[in-house]
């Protein structure tokens, strides 16, 4: 079955689904930032599927909230939804990125390692 992902800005009427599927993910919720404009989110039809979101802090970035569905997994989602999270930074002029995580470091040096 194919399915049609949609990439989209958060925005307050898409946070409480973003609570529940992050929530979902073992991920925090309860410090997102209320700014929202740096997370993206992939939708299949109305359901959430992924989000990565980018908080701003000045010339610093924070890399938060990277998460998809185990559905929608090896289908390259992830690393759209890094690279919006990364054009975010570099529009604002984020000169440093950090992520915290203590479950996907092989999956972001991959990532990395082959941009």
């Amino acid at each position: 079955m194919k399915t049609h992902l949609v990439l989209k800005k958060a925005d307050p009427e898409t946070l409480p689904a973003m609570h529940h599927f992050l929530t979902g993910m073992k991920l925090p919720v309860s410090d997102l930032p209320t700014d929202l404009s740096g997370f993206t989110l992939a939708f299949d039809g109305d359901e959430l599927v992924g989000t990565a979101g980018m908080e701003l802090m000045g010339s610093i970035g924070l890399l938060r909230s990277v998460a998809v569905a185990e559905t929608h997994r090896n289908r390259q989602l992830g690393g759209e939804l890094f690279a919006a999270a990364l054009d975010h930074a570099r529009e604002n002029g984020v000169q440093e990125v950090f992520l915290i995580t203590d479950s996907a470091a092989e999956y972001f040096e991959k990532t990395v390692s082959s941009a």
